[in-house]
């Protein structure tokens, strides 16, 4: 503030580099230049045929990517209107429409209800905040701030509970209340899914025993469903999907990326794992299809772009 002397964020522009600022105290305006660099999202099957969503890319950043439930559609974010902001892309039609009015510097990570009515949302303002975003309206219901980047993994079927995990500091998943965003119950070093199967039991990755597992939050019992999974440190809640039956993961190195396919089962004769594709795509991943048949890249373009920025301070 030119008036207090006080230091406060007065806007950003999430992805981009500024590179050039000059304050007139006459004019109380900023004048500022800043440059960023394209961001393009992807779709490739896993026969490694492309599709490069032409109708859903703009000039700007459009990433972090996730199917709908159902495959029907694509989310994305997108700073194209400054801010960046979660859109929709129909596959059958390709419109896009804007669901959110977050005003947010970065989103970090999604996942829709099973209702397809809200949505569990983890973005940053001038804080980090985990919210339930009504999709119609594309309001926040309630939000609750965090002390780092947390990773909404599913819904329960009824839509009352969240499972939401963190990887960064620790490792933990924990069981919230939808409604209120208050956690009901924590279990350390599971992550990567969560898809319940029954009331309060999900299918997760156990950091302890390098397994996929079913893990009940209201007896703690704990069910292997795989083998241990060797090269387990690669993985991230953006590479790995399941629907309770298989689990399908993704591992990458530079532009090559290894699919592989696990069935799950009690029966330890029964657990297989399977080379899917062999595929040489580059871009970073963002899903796999819900029939895992395809998967989402965001992929950088060389080419910077910028502008010449005037902002009245008020």
């Amino acid at each position: 503030s030119l008036k207090t002397g006080e230091v406060a964020i007065i806007f950003s522009h999430p992805g981009n580099d500024i590179t050039q600022a000059y304050l007139n105290t006459k004019q109380n305006a900023i004048y500022y230049s800043f440059q960023g660099q394209r961001v393009d999202l992807k779709e490739v099957d896993l026969q490694g045929k492309q599709n490069n969503l032409a109708k859903l890319n703009s000039t700007l950043a459009d990433k972090t990517a996730r199917y709908s439930p159902d495959g029907t559609a694509i989310y994305f974010t997108s700073n194209r209107s400054g801010d960046y902001e979660l859109y929709r892309y129909q596959n059958s039609t390709s419109l896009i429409d804007k669901v959110s009015n977050l005003n947010a510097t970065t989103i970090w990570y999604y996942r829709l209800s099973n209702d397809q009515s809200k949505l569990a949302i983890v973005y940053s303002t001038d804080k980090i905040l985990l919210g339930i975003l009504d999709i119609a309206s594309g309001e926040v219901i309630n939000s609750t701030p965090l002390d780092e980047i947390k990773f909404p993994l599913g819904w329960s079927k009824d839509d009352k509970h969240i499972y939401i995990s963190e990887h960064l500091s620790s490792i933990s998943m924990y069981f919230y209340d939808a409604e209120k965003l208050v956690i009901k119950k924590k279990r350390a070093q599971l992550g990567l899914t969560a898809v319940e199967r029954n009331p309060g039991e999900i299918v997760a990755f156990d950091y302890q025993s390098m397994q996929f597992v079913t893990y009940n939050f209201h007896t703690d019992q704990v069910i292997p469903l795989s083998n241990p999974v060797l090269n387990y440190a690669n993985l991230s809640p953006y590479n790995t999907y399941t629907d309770g039956k298989a689990v399908m993961l993704l591992f990458k190195d530079g532009m090559h990326k290894t699919v592989s396919r696990l069935l799950l089962s009690k029966d330890k004769a029964k657990r297989q794992e399977t080379l899917v594709a062999n595929l040489l795509q580059s871009g970073h991943m963002q899903a796999f299809s819900p029939n895992m048949s395809s998967i989402l890249l965001a992929d950088k373009n060389e080419n910077l772009n910028g502008n010449i920025i005037s902002l009245l301070l008020k």
